[in-house]
């Protein structure tokens, strides 16, 4: 009978270490999961940004909007490095345009804002007013960027160094200025048969090549006839197969029908070659660099104001 008990009272203590053993592992079990959880949500959490800006954090998915704005494919790899210094430098330029009051104007803002919200499915998770803040900087929609520049880093050239400069620049360049001067109509039509017509009629003056162009190749709402030096020709559509018959075009002289591309053509009449004085193209020149020699500046200034900026990574979203 006392054996019994006793074997009774093992069994009984061994069913309570099993349960015990089980609520054990069923809390071991749910303390990971927990963990794994709150571990999943955290490492999301982390990565929603990129770089902390003065105390802001900038979102990740903005890498693929500054992708777009540097023309690249990736966002990952040696150009998410890349992309990841091209937000802090947008936010240096618009905190110094801030601090300069430097804003756009009403109307580079409606063209921003108007440009964001027609690429917004684009960017889905960045603010539309966002998007276009970071289009203000972009030279081909507004001037906020050469406003910035000019504030912070104009350049003018030395008198003396400039003229001694120019002496030897013109000396090389004059030919180049004067092909550059070189003035001719164009028309530029997908109606390559409307082309020959004007060719054959062999108008040798602007009136008469614009008005068969109206008359041949456009209907009263199009606009097809422009006018440029040959130059800006070539370099527009890629010309220099064709630029020796361009350039070799008498005043009142038509060139060929040249094929441009994407079912287009264009048919050049030259007509006229006016000079180019040194004054003329001394003033072009110090034009070219005062802004190219005032942008190198500009940019040794940004390098200096990226490396003073109060700023982190975010390495754990880099490593994704």
């Amino acid at each position: 009978m006392q054996n019994r008990k006793k074997m009774n009272q093992a069994i009984e203590r061994q069913k309570t270490g099993k349960r015990r053993l089980s609520q054990l592992i069923a809390g071991i079990i749910i303390a990971a999961i927990v963990a794994a959880i709150v571990w999943i949500v955290w490492d999301v959490q982390s990565r929603r940004w990129i770089v902390e800006f003065e105390g802001r954090r900038i979102a990740t998915s903005e890498l693929q909007l500054h992708g777009v704005l540097e023309g690249m494919d990736h966002t990952f790899g040696p150009d998410q490095a890349f992309l990841v210094d091209s937000i802090v430098q947008a936010e240096v330029l618009l905190q110094k345009a801030r601090e300069a009051g430097i804003y756009l104007t009403e109307e580079e803002r409606e063209i921003t804002l108007a440009m964001a919200e027609a690429n917004h499915e684009l960017f889905p998770n960045i603010p539309v007013e966002r998007v276009a803040e970071l289009l203000s900087l972009d030279f081909s929609f507004t001037t906020l960027l050469q406003r910035v520049m000019a504030h912070y880093a104009t350049y003018e050239p030395d008198p003396f160094a400039f003229a001694a400069e120019f002496a030897e620049y013109v000396e090389n360049h004059r030919a180049d200025y004067e092909l550059r001067s070189t003035v001719s109509q164009v028309i530029l039509s997908d109606n390559r048969d409307a082309l020959v017509a004007v060719q054959e009629a062999a108008p040798t003056t602007p009136e008469a090549f614009e008005a068969l162009a109206r008359e041949l190749v456009f209907t009263e709402d199009e606009q097809g006839v422009f006018e440029a030096p040959i130059m800006s020709f070539v370099e527009w559509f890629g010309l220099l197969d064709n630029s020796g018959e361009l350039f070799g075009l008498q005043e009142g002289e038509m060139s060929s029908i040249i094929d441009v591309g994407d079912g287009e053509y264009i048919l050049v009449l030259m007509t006229s070659r006016p000079g180019i004085t040194d004054g003329e193209i001394e003033a072009m020149y110090r034009e070219r660099i005062v802004i190219e020699r005032g942008a190198e500046a500009f940019m040794e200034l940004l390098d200096t104001w990226t490396q003073e900026a109060n700023y982190r990574v975010n390495q754990r979203a880099m490593a994704r």
